[in-house]
């Protein structure tokens, strides 16, 4: 019974990435990227721009805290953050490489922003 209910929690898992379980956190032709501010301020928000300028927004994000987003990204592409910080300043990041089934970690500081790939 337990290896019966594992193997559904991996294939929902796969297909709408609530966990970070190794190889079964990124749903199948898609990105999954998440933020968690480190900074000293609240975050308003963060604006996500793939390749296809397609955008996504994640608003509000508390000091400490860690939000996900999961996107469609067939093959390869780049996406490029702006970030906007409750205390007015804004932050545009550079282009970052992304392929189908990546799962990247951006940690977001006052004065940087430190990708893990």
């Amino acid at each position: 019974m337990f290896l019966i209910i594992s193997i559904i929690l991996l294939f929902v898992n796969k297909h709408f990435a609530y966990f970070e379980i190794p190889f079964f956190s990124v749903p199948t032709g898609c990105v999954r990227i998440d933020f968690v501010n480190k900074s000293s301020n609240k975050i308003k928000l963060i604006r996500i721009i793939n390749g296809r300028n397609s955008q996504f927004l994640k608003p509000n994000i508390e000091i400490g805290e860690k939000c996900t987003i999961v996107f469609k990204c067939s093959g390869e592409g780049i996406y490029k953050l702006n970030i906007e910080f409750e205390s007015g300043r804004k932050y545009d990041v550079d282009e970052r490489y992304i392929e189908s089934g990546y799962y990247n970690k951006e940690l977001i500081y006052d004065r940087e922003v430190v990708t893990i790939y």
